[in-house]
């Protein structure tokens, strides 16, 4: 990545298009020039690419991929308004993780639930911490974490093996075998993206346009996973319910 950053910045171009926060990091530490606007950055301040959610960087600005999470765990309680405990599986060494488990906790608290963490860091230490986990939880949430993403196929067996949903933070990570989420998707995140890229390429500064969040969300359910689960959804929700279905 610095390699190739070194060489994206000595071909002098007009902006940068960094996607992910560890190619967005060094895009912003290898210029201090050429504008910047990642996406699929989850939080921009802790990552130290913006001073705060409301002020660009230097030449730093983009959206985020930042999932309402209190909406999530509202739809989860929808969904299963019996729930007490929530099992929450991250990797503990991803930051954007991090950030996302802590606002996760701080909105269980303010509900009154209860929650068991399930660190991992590698994938293939999923399968044994929600097995671990799934004796003491109602339901799981997981955040937009890239190993948790990749072994979903794995957390869904388990999860199914105890009839337990999983509301992850990304409409991608339903698709892959999740329950539900209230979700943005990537093609909409691209898409604002490349608007801010068009203002910035047409005369406006990065300082007037400071990091945004997806303006587009959805709720999302796995038409799969709410069948073997047997969930049963009100005919009120089902109006605002997008289905998904598994894909291999």
């Amino acid at each position: 990545l610095n390699s190739i950053c070194s060489e994206v910045v000595g071909s002098e171009p007009d902006i940068i298009l960094p996607i992910a926060t560890g190619p967005s990091q060094i895009a912003a530490t290898t210029t201090s020039e050429i504008p910047i606007v990642f996406s699929c950055v989850t939080d921009p301040v802790e990552a130290g690419l913006t001073p705060s959610w409301e002020e660009a960087g230097k030449n730093v600005t983009g959206v985020s991929d930042m999932a309402d999470i209190e909406s999530i765990i509202d739809f989860a309680l929808q969904l299963y308004p019996e729930t007490k405990t929530v099992g929450i599986v991250y990797n503990s060494a991803e930051v954007n993780s991090q950030v996302q488990v802590e606002l996760c906790k701080e909105v269980l608290e303010k509900k009154g639930l209860d929650y068991k963490e399930g660190t991992i860091t590698n994938t293939s230490e999923l399968q044994q911490v929600v097995e671990n986990l799934a004796v003491d939880v109602d339901i799981f949430y997981s955040p937009t974490d890239n190993d948790v993403a990749s072994a979903m196929p794995a957390f869904q067996q388990v999860a199914n093996k105890h009839n337990l949903p999983i509301f992850p933070g990304a409409s991608t990570m339903v698709e892959s075998g999740g329950t539900g989420t209230v979700g943005l998707d990537y093609y909409d995140l691209g898409l604002q993206a490349g608007e801010m890229v068009v203002r910035i390429l047409n005369g406006e500064s990065v300082a007037d346009n400071p990091p945004e969040t997806v303006e587009k969300v959805t709720k999302i359910l796995n038409q799969d996973q709410v069948e073997a689960l047997g969930i049963v959804v009100s005919a009120e929700l089902e109006k605002e319910v997008e289905y998904v279905t598994t894909q291999e």
